[in-house]
C-alpha cells in the first residue's frame, strides 16, 4: 500500500516467479502430516489448494504460527 502522510493512495503487486521445487515442497509437508499455512499470493493462486489456511497479507504471521 502506498501512502502519503498516511492517507493510501495505491497499491503496488510485486509478483515472483515460483521455484521449480515449490509444489514438491508444499507436497512433502503436507505428506508429514504438517499444517501448512500460507500468505494469499495473487501471483501463484494455485498454491492455495494445498495449505491449510491461507492467511492475509496484512496481519503478522506470528499470530498464527
Amino acid at each position: 500500500m502506498l501512502t502519503e502522510d498516511d492517507v493510501p493512495f495505491g497499491q503496488v503487486l510485486v509478483g515472483t516467479e515460483l521455484g521449480p521445487y515449490a509444489d514438491a515442497v508444499l507436497t512433502a509437508a503436507r505428506d508429514a502430516g504438517l499444517r501448512l499455512l500460507l500468505t494469499r499470493d495473487p501471483t501463484a493462486p494455485e498454491l492455495a489448494g494445498q495449505a491449510d489456511e491461507v492467511l492475509p497479507n496484512d496481519g503478522a504471521l506470528v499470530e498464527h504460527v
